[in-house]
C-alpha cells in the first residue's frame, strides 16, 4: 500500500513590519529676493539632508539647488516628539505640522555651477568618537549641472551637536571643493546624476543621459567611462559591504530604460557589465534606485514608470520580489529603511510619499500593493482597536503616507536614519521622522 502523501509544509514567514510617525512639520522656505525654484529634470533629485548629530538635535540641516545656486536649509526641530500629535486626512493620509516662521536659503557661493543644477548627493562619514554626524564629523557634497560638470565640496561638522545654528556659526561647514569636469562637454544640456563612493569620499560617478555614458573619477580625475545602451536615468556606487567586483574593486549600478545594469570599472569594454537587470521586456523605464546593506540583508532596489518596486539580491543578482502598484503616479525616489530594511520609502512625481513593505506575507502587505482589497488609498490594512499589529494577518493599520502641497523638486533621505526631507517647488520643506520595527 502506497504511504500517504507528505503535508505540504507551510512556509514560515516573519512578522509584519512595523512603522510609525514620530514628527512630520512643514517649513515655509524664503529664497533670496527675485529668486524662484527652477523646474529642472522631471525626475531630478535636488535636495540632501544631513543625520541629525544626536538624538536631542534641535535642527534639521538640509540643501537644496536651483538653477545654479545651492542653498543651505537650517529648519528647527520639534522637541519632545515620542509619537506624532497631528491630525489625519482623508483616506488616512497624515497631514503636516505647520511651523512658525520661515526658513532662511543661504546660498553657498563656493559651490556655484556654470548651469542648472541637476542632482544633489551627501555622503557622511562617521566622527571620530563613534557619532554618525556629531561634531568632527565629514561629509561630502556632490552636484552636477546639465553639462555634466560635478563639483564635490568636503563639508566638516562645528561646534556642539544641535545640529547647527546661524549664530555661533556650527554646523556643516565647507573645508574644501574640487572640480571634476568630464572628458568631452555635451553641446545639449540634459539630465545628469552623481553618486560618491561610500567609505571613499575621493571616488565619484557622473551620469549624462544624452550622452549615454557614466565617467569614473578618482581624486579629481576621468580615470574610465562606461558607455550605456539606454539613456541613464539615475547612478550609485556600491560599497564594499553590498557588493565588489571580484578584483575588490568598486561596481555601479545604473538604471537605463527598462533595465538596471552593474558594472565593474575595472573590465575592459563590454566584459565591464557583471549584470543586467530586467522585470520584463514590457516594463517602464526605471528612474530612481536604492541600495541598503543593514541589518545583514544586501538589497538593491529600483522603481520607475511602472509605480512599482524591484527588489534584487546582489549576492546572486536575482529579484526577491517585485511590489506593484505603489503609486498613483510614476516613481521618482525611492530609499530602504535604516532600521528595517524590509521598509521602504517610495515618491511619486505628483506630491506623495509612502512608507510600505516590499516583502513578506501578501496578505498582510503594507502598501499600495494591496489596494483594491482594502479599499484605502495606500492599501494598508486596518489594525482593530488594541491590536499592536503582530496577529496574523495584522499591519501597522493606515497608511504611512503624507503629500505635500505641489511636485516634489526632490526628496533626501538622512544617512543610517529614518529621516526624511523633501522641498516641493513652491518652496515648502516637508521633514519626516518615522520610527520603523
Amino acid at each position: 500500500m502506497a504511504g500517504q502523501p507528505a503535508k505540504k509544509r507551510k512556509m514560515e514567514l516573519p512578522p509584519p513590519a512595523h512603522a510609525a510617525v514620530s514628527r512630520l512639520t512643514q517649513h515655509e522656505v524664503a529664497l533670496p529676493e527675485g529668486v524662484v525654484l527652477s523646474p529642472g529634470s522631471v525626475h531630478g533629485n535636488r535636495v540632501a539632508l544631513a543625520s541629525l548629530p544626536s538624538a536631542d538635535a534641535a535642527r534639521y540641516e538640509a540643501f537644496v539647488a536651483s538653477g545654479r545656486c545651492i542653498y543651505s536649509l537650517t529648519a528647527p526641530r520639534p522637541a519632545g516628539a515620542s509619537a506624532f500629535a497631528g491630525q489625519q486626512g482623508k483616506e488616512g493620509v497624515f497631514i503636516a505640522e505647520r511651523a512658525p516662521g520661515r526658513v532662511t536659503a543661504a546660498p553657498l557661493e563656493a559651490l556655484q555651477q556654470r548651469a542648472e543644477v541637476q542632482s544633489l548627493a551627501l555622503f557622511q562619514e562617521g566622527a571620530a568618537g563613534g557619532s554618525n554626524g556629531g561634531a568632527g564629523a565629514t561629509a561630502v557634497l556632490a552636484s552636477v549641472d546639465c553639462y555634466g560638470r560635478a563639483v564635490l565640496a568636503h563639508l566638516q561638522r562645528l561646534g556642539g551637536g544641535d545640529g547647527g545654528s546661524e549664530a555661533d556659526g556650527s554646523g556643516l561647514q565647507i573645508t574644501a571643493v574640487q572640480q571634476l569636469q568630464p572628458t568631452d562637454l555635451l553641446r545639449e544640456p540634459g539630465w545628469a546624476g552623481v553618486a560618491v563612493a561610500p567609505g571613499a569620499p575621493a571616488l565619484a560617478a557622473v551620469a549624462r543621459a544624452f550622452a549615454r555614458d557614466v565617467t569614473l573619477f578618482d581624486s579629481g580625475m576621468p580615470v574610465r567611462t562606461l558607455h550605456t545602451m539606454h539613456c541613464p536615468t539615475a547612478v550609485q556606487l556600491l560599497s564594499a559591504s553590498l557588493a565588489a567586483s571580484p578584483q575588490g574593486g568598486p561596481l555601479v549600478a545604473v538604471t537605463e530604460g527598462p533595465q538596471l545594469s552593474i558594472w565593474d570599472v575595472r573590465g575592459a569594454g563590454r566584459g565591464a557589465r557583471v549584470a543586467r537587470l530586467s522585470p520584463g521586456p514590457h516594463h517602464g523605464r526605471l528612474l530612481c534606485l536604492a541600495a541598503s546593506d543593514n541589518a545583514g540583508l544586501p538589497l538593491i532596489g529600483a522603481a520607475g514608470e511602472d509605480r512599482g518596486v524591484l527588489v534584487y539580491d546582489p549576492r546572486k543578482w536575482v529579484m526577491l520580489d517585485r511590489w506593484s502598484n505603489v503609486l498613483k503616479y510614476e516613481a521618482s525616489s525611492l530609499h530602504f529603511s535604516s532600521a528595517n530594511p524590509r521598509l521602504c520609502y517610495v515618491a511619486g512625481m505628483d506630491y506623495e510619499v509612502l512608507c510600505g513593505e516590499w516583502g513578506g506575507n501578501r496578505a498582510s502587505r503594507l502598501g499600495g500593493g494591496n489596494r483594491a482589497a482594502n479599499a484605502t488609498h495606500t492599501g494598508l490594512k486596518t489594525v482593530p482597536d488594541g491590536d499592536d499589529g503582530t496577529s496574523e494577518g495584522g499591519g501597522i493599520g493606515r497608511g504611512i503616507s503624507f503629500r505635500g502641497d505641489s511636485r516634489w523638486v526632490g526628496l533626501a533621505k538622512a544617512a543610517g536614519q529614518d529621516v526624511l526631507a523633501g522641498v516641493t517647488q513652491s518652496c515648502q520643506l516637508y521633514v519626516a521622522e518615522f520610527e520603523c520595527t
